[in-house]
């Protein structure tokens, strides 16, 4: 005897991308799970203020500089262009930019999108980095209120 049971539904999947090497996996993962529940993928991308040296002979500091309006629209195109697959799948794809990129904020911002999953890169960076720095994949798997898909860099 054949039970109809409703396939869950997935509406609106949030792909962070950082445009580092493991942005591909988060875009095939997002890509697989919004064909797969025809969902919406909406690229959110933190804009982080960019190092810069300061050439000052041996000791070299290494400072945060804010984004100019120029770099926050490259930014954008980026992201366009990173969704383009996924819109010729036929894929409902948005792009968002968050100005600033704190497990807060992006926790705050999935719940606003009603997010049912969050998909997220893994850089695997040391123990001692995660200490200083913090980890946002490990920050959103504690605080996150929706499933964490975290990619591998492997």
């Amino acid at each position: 005897m054949r039970r109809d049971v409703a396939c869950p539904r997935m509406k609106t999947i949030v792909a962070l991308v950082d445009f580092s090497d493991v942005t591909a996996k988060v875009l095939k993962h997002a890509q697989a799970l919004a064909e797969a529940f025809q969902s919406h993928v909406i690229l959110l991308h933190g804009l982080q203020k960019r190092p810069v040296v300061v050439d000052m002979g041996v000791a070299s500091p290494t400072l945060l500089q804010s984004l100019t309006p120029a770099d926050i629209e490259a930014d954008k195109a980026k992201l366009l262009k990173l969704g383009g697959p996924m819109t010729s799948a036929g894929i409902q794809v948005s792009v968002q930019q968050l100005a600033d990129a704190t497990v807060e904020s992006i926790v705050e911002e999935a719940q606003r999108l009603k997010a049912d999953v969050i998909i997220v890169g893994s850089h695997h960076h040391g123990t001692f980095y995660n200490l200083i720095i913090g980890s946002v994949t490990s920050g959103l798997l504690k605080c996150a209120g929706c499933p964490v898909l975290v990619v591998s860099n492997d």
